[in-house]
């Protein structure tokens, strides 16, 4: 264990940036980002650059309270842009009421151009409404660079849908999913080679249920 001493025990994603000397570069995402009433929240993203015998907190401000599903890095310059799908988290177990920690408008996407001293955030509307949170983004559940091309980024938006970018994160266009439209619950996406592939959950929170179909679908690219 390399970071029971840290804020919070919460980790929601880890990252590495290979490229950095003389050891990579980790960064731990923090909070349970999968939007259950047991998701625990976290205290922003840690980066270590000596393998985890110090770490260094990233996004203290931004990310009070949020959980952080998945973080992704382009690293063809240093510092790295860092991406990260924030949702929401609370302080309670299966057998207690939840308590919803996190402010709702700090929910979706976030982007840092100099590997985290910064943040943006991408505002309401910019993934389209949202049905359960009318005046705050969705939450964010998942952000992956394509590693053959770094300017092509994919966004998972709960109950809004997946949506790619060509330019390094300056615009979105939504994928189109033959037959599941307005019901694209949380989804969870990679990429192998020239293709994209989405796993699409239900509309009506029952996202990976052993018990409902569930189709793996190409993405165009």
């Amino acid at each position: 264990p390399i970071f029971d001493a840290e804020p919070t025990l919460a980790i929601g994603a880890i990252a590495i940036d290979a490229g950095t000397s003389p050891n990579p570069t980790v960064y731990v995402a923090t909070g349970e980002g999968d939007g259950s009433a047991d998701s625990y929240y976290g205290a922003g993203i840690f980066t270590s650059a000596d393998s985890g015998v110090s770490w260094t907190q990233l996004g203290a401000a931004e990310f009070a309270s949020v959980s952080i599903g998945s973080v992704a890095l382009d690293t063809r310059n240093q510092p790295p842009t860092i991406y990260a799908a924030a949702s929401f988290g609370s302080s309670a177990s299966r057998t207690d009421a939840s308590w919803i920690e996190t402010g709702f408008g700090a929910m979706g996407l976030w982007r840092s151009p100099d590997g985290g001293q910064s943040w943006s955030h991408y505002p309401l509307g910019t993934f389209g409404a949202c049905l359960y949170f009318s005046n705050d983004p969705c939450p964010a559940t998942q952000v992956v660079i394509d590693p053959a091309n770094p300017s092509i980024v994919f966004a998972s938006i709960m109950w809004t849908g997946v949506f790619r970018s060509l330019d390094s994160g300056a615009t979105w266009t939504e994928a189109s999913f033959p037959g599941l439209a307005g019901s694209v619950g949380r989804s969870s996406i990679t990429i192998s080679g020239s293709n994209a592939y989405a796993i699409i959950g239900a509309f009506d929170g029952a996202a990976f249920d052993p018990t409902e179909s569930r189709d793996v679908i190409l993405v165009a690219r």
